[in-house]
């Protein structure tokens, strides 16, 4: 007699942005759960779906075992990934939100030749921002970005960044952005990047020139390009996204165009973050204008945020300009010691040695001084 075989039954989706998918997918790509709620309900031994489903994984973990391993030469991984390819042509989007099927695809790219890279590219290129918010294909996006043949390049970038106002707003998708714009090879490319989030009308007729000059001809432009940072600027605030450069520029460019109520709201929210600000030009500049307009509990803050790290940032190519301001600014002299001089103090033989270092003692002894 023959044995009736067991109906999958729905099981919700792993990821929302993947909702539409993963209701679509074969029971080639059913999860663990269902296995569990099967057994359990069921009470029957594992079926033939579930086998396959395992069989699937295996196959995909044994593949990129293979993919990495150092003692294959380079025509033998290209055979692998020539026979991976194959097998999955016109399914990687499938696979590439699970881990498993992402981390094979981001060796295939890693290892591939460029032809085998191409093939990759050009069947997810469409889907690119989708998969900059998944929880495992943003690495094969990253992977993609650094990886992806220069005739796709331009093209994955535009589509990437027509969602940015959906990505900036995502820890996954904002990684990114921050890919992009660190690795532009270009201030112009990084210009157009930040010029994007300033409104359609100032990237489209305004992008050859600064925010700067464009307020200063157009006062007019001022207030929709600053309402147009502040719903971006309050994302990365309540997200408390204070670890990326291009995240830093937003903030600082909102902050110049700002009333003072809105500085002061930027101040709060950015006084206990000055480590993570202090990696760039723009964001040390945030804190050197929060010392500058802060109340003497930002300062405080600011300071004690500070406290461990003040010798690798008196070393910093941005960071000693935020210890010449606390020094030059704040009256807290037990503070000061406490935190500041007292490790400045310590590492002083090193410092010395270092030309940002030796610029903070440079200015902090000779403050009237415009070349330090």
């Amino acid at each position: 007699m023959a044995k009736k075989r067991t109906q999958p039954e729905e099981v919700a989706p792993e990821h929302e942005e993947t909702k539409e998918m993963e209701t679509s997918q074969t029971e080639e790509t059913a999860p663990k759960s269902l296995k569990k709620q099967k057994n359990e309900n069921s009470g029957s031994t594992v079926t033939k779906t579930e086998k396959h489903v395992d069989e699937n994984r295996k196959n995909l973990n044994k593949k990129f075992n293979q993919i990495i391993q150092k003692d294959f030469d380079r025509t033998a991984k290209k055979k692998l990934i020539d026979e991976f390819l194959r097998s999955h042509e016109g399914k990687l989007l499938s696979i590439c939100h699970k881990h498993d099927g992402s981390r094979v695809i981001q060796a295939s790219l890693k290892f591939g030749e460029k032809d085998q890279r191409s093939k990759i590219v050009s069947e997810l290129k469409e889907h690119v921002a989708t998969l900059a918010n998944s929880k495992y294909a943003r690495f094969l996006v990253l992977k993609m970005l650094k990886y992806t043949p220069r005739e796709y390049f331009a093209e994955m970038r535009g589509l990437l960044l027509k969602s940015r106002d959906k990505l900036i707003g995502m820890k996954e998708g904002i990684q990114i952005l921050e890919r992009l714009y660190t690795e532009s090879t270009s201030n112009k490319e990084k210009k157009e990047i930040i010029c994007s989030f300033y409104g359609k009308e100032f990237f489209i007729l305004k992008k050859s020139q600064t925010l700067d000059q464009v307020i200063k001809e157009n006062p007019g432009m001022r207030l929709a390009i600053s309402q147009q940072l502040d719903k971006i600027v309050k994302k990365l605030i309540d997200k408390s996204m204070f670890e990326f450069t291009i995240g830093h520029r937003l903030i600082y460019d909102y902050f110049t165009l700002a009333t003072s109520e809105e500085q002061k709201y930027i101040i709060e929210a950015i006084n206990e973050e000055s480590l993570k600000l202090m990696t760039s030009r723009e964001g040390t500049l945030l804190i050197v204008h929060a010392l500058a307009q802060g109340s003497a509990k930002d300062r405080k803050l600011i300071i004690k945020a500070m406290k461990g790290f003040v010798k690798d940032s008196a070393v910093h190519p941005y960071g000693y300009l935020a210890i010449v301001q606390a020094l030059s600014t704040i009256d807290d002299t037990v503070l000061l010691n406490k935190v500041i001089t007292s490790e400045v103090k310590a590492g002083l033989e090193d410092i010395i040695t270092q030309n940002n270092g030796l610029k903070m003692l440079l200015c902090l002894l000779s403050s009237n001084n415009a070349k330090y």
